[in-house]
């Protein structure tokens, strides 16, 4: 019987090394993964080396008041502030006793100008650091809000019906009469759009650059008076009678994120950073977590009398409001606001009640608006000490500020409630965000107080939807798909651009010939001679990239 054969076939070595150790592909796509990183490794540590080299020349240091062992900081009176600063420092600190109050106030973005609005009609605008005043006039109507726009050139008032915008003589320029009966304004200064809400609960966002209504939606909670806006994000924040807390985008027709925050209606909100600070008439105010919307980080006791005004300085100092005295706190937002804030100062106004409150921007000033007219106190350390160039000057020229900042404005469609730096990208994101579109039910209400919010009716399900359901529901549909395609086409512009760069710099192309070669691949010529991008969906996408390239 023949004996079996022996299999004397060789294999390939190749393949076993492949599977054990990766092929060249895979390796090849490790060693770009570790040259990136030691690329932004390199990156992060010229910026740190810049950075400490640049803090060396900072003429100015931001600092507190700081007492000895056992005294407190809150017995400090204004007098006795003043009666420590330089002369300069005590321009800064006046009164204006007026009778057209109660009076709100704003200040510009580089805190050089402040207007001022009465309810009884008065309207006033003037320069802080020179002490120059610009106009001072009667709209003889019912002031409700003051909001300056892009520059001190341009002042949104709301009045009686609608919201008028004055120049800086005064002289009103324009009439928004498709915002009736307004009470509060947010001016949203990256996106160049006006928020605004009022008796109907019907939340708008008007831009004044083109002067378009980019979205209208109704909340259907009522008139509402409290608005604040995220500065890192642009979401709007509202605060309802119900207690409740509401987050809204231009792209959304609902609100995003609704918790419940107090057992009686909302009376005041700030926002700093990753935090909100709200009170309302059960008495307490409250620190939030944007973050995580379920647990509340501190929650104090204020008395019969809710804090009525709330602000937030640069350096993260609280003040608020309660009747005519006004507190200042420390540490609310220190260490994930896991702390109990430490009362810093506190100022009592004499038969005066306040209605607003705003900090000067790189000043240690804080305007308080009252019933009988305004005044400014000191309050060392709220803020910073060194302004950036590129950030709002105030010693700047006005030609500088409307060059810069319509280059640099952003898209609306780019505000999302999901911190993400203008142009990053995440794989998963486009997945995530289809998900979610998905979803047909209302949108969960955050039980952020402990207590379920019951409906006192069972409503019965309808069995057939609506045709304006439909039409409601597809159009949705239809805007979701659109920021979606618009996500990936500028995901797919940026990588294109990216990758011609790269390949133009290894040919030792200059930056300018690169940027027209790129330009001129990626868009066309139409028949008026402009040139335009290429694909179905046109925008800045393409534009801003060339820029920082």
């Amino acid at each position: 019987m023949a004996g079996s054969a022996v299999s004397t076939e060789v294999r390939d070595t190749k393949v076993f090394h492949a599977k054990q150790f990766g092929g060249k592909a895979e390796k090849a796509k490790q060693t770009a993964a570790r040259r990136n990183i030691r690329h932004h490794k390199k990156v992060h540590q010229a910026a740190q080396s810049a950075a400490e080299a640049t803090s060396v020349l900072l003429p100015n240091e931001a600092g507190f008041i700081e007492v000895d062992e056992g005294e407190t900081t809150f017995n400090i009176t204004q007098a006795q502030l003043l009666s420590h600063v330089d002369v300069g420092t005590k321009k800064k600190a006046f009164s204006l006793q007026l009778s057209h109050g109660p009076y709100r106030l704003d200040y510009t973005r580089d805190g050089r100008y402040m207007c001022l609005g009465g309810e009884k009609g008065q309207f006033a605008m003037f320069d802080v650091i020179d002490m120059k005043p610009f106009f001072d006039i009667s709209v003889k109507q019912t002031v409700r809000d003051v909001q300056f726009l892009d520059n001190h050139e341009m002042i949104a008032v709301a009045q009686k019906k609608y919201v008028h915008i004055y120049d800086n003589n005064g002289v009103e320029v324009y009439c928004l009469r498709d915002l009736g009966l307004t009470f509060q304004l947010e001016y949203m200064a990256p996106y160049w759009l006006l928020a605004s809400i009022g008796e109907f609960g019907e939340l708008s966002w008007q831009d004044i650059s083109s002067g378009e209504v980019v979205a209208r939606h109704k909340t259907h909670k009522g008139p509402c008076k409290v608005m604040r806006h995220n500065r890192d994000n642009g979401v709007i924040h509202l605060g309802h009678n119900n207690g409740t807390v509401t987050l809204w985008t231009p792209n959304e027709g609902k609100a995003s994120v609704e918790m419940l925050v107090h057992k009686g209606p909302v009376v005041s909100m700030a926002i700093h950073n990753n935090y909100m600070v709200t009170s309302g008439f059960d008495g307490f105010w409250n620190t939030w977590d944007l973050r995580n919307y379920n647990k509340v980080l501190h929650r104090q006791f204020t008395g019969r009398i809710p804090p009525s005004a709330m602000a937030v300085s640069q350096t993260g100092l609280l003040s608020m409001s309660l009747g005519g005295r006004l507190e200042f706190f420390k540490d609310v937002f220190r260490h994930g606001g896991g702390i109990v804030p430490s009362l810093y100062l506190k100022h009592q106004f004499t038969s005066e009640l306040v209605r607003d409150i705003k900090f000067q921007s790189y000043e240690d000033i804080c305007a308080v608006g009252t019933s009988t007219g305004i005044s400014t106190l000191l309050v060392p350390g709220a803020g910073i000490a060194n302004f950036d160039a590129f950030a709002p000057n105030p010693y700047e020229s006005s030609s500088k500020k409307q060059v810069q900042r319509m280059l640099d404005k952003i898209p609306y469609d780019t505000i999302t409630t999901k911190n993400l730096e203008i142009g990053a990208y995440k794989r998963h994101q486009v997945a995530l965000d289809e998900d979610e579109s998905k979803t047909t039910g209302s949108v969960p209400l955050v039980d952020s107080g402990g207590d379920a919010l019951k409906s006192k009716r069972k409503k019965r399900r309808a069995l057939r939807a609506t045709t304006a359901q439909k039409v409601g529901h597809n159009v949705t549909l239809m805007h979701i798909m659109q920021v979606a395609k618009y996500e990936r086409t500028f995901q797919r512009r940026q990588q294109a651009v990216k990758d011609r760069l790269r390949n133009l710099r290894r040919q030792k192309v200059k930056g300018g010939d690169a940027k027209e070669r790129i330009m001129e691949a990626m868009s066309f010529e139409d028949s008026t001679g402009q040139r335009r991008i290429r694909g179905p969906v046109r925008g800045a996408a393409l534009s801003r990239f060339a820029e920082k390239s």
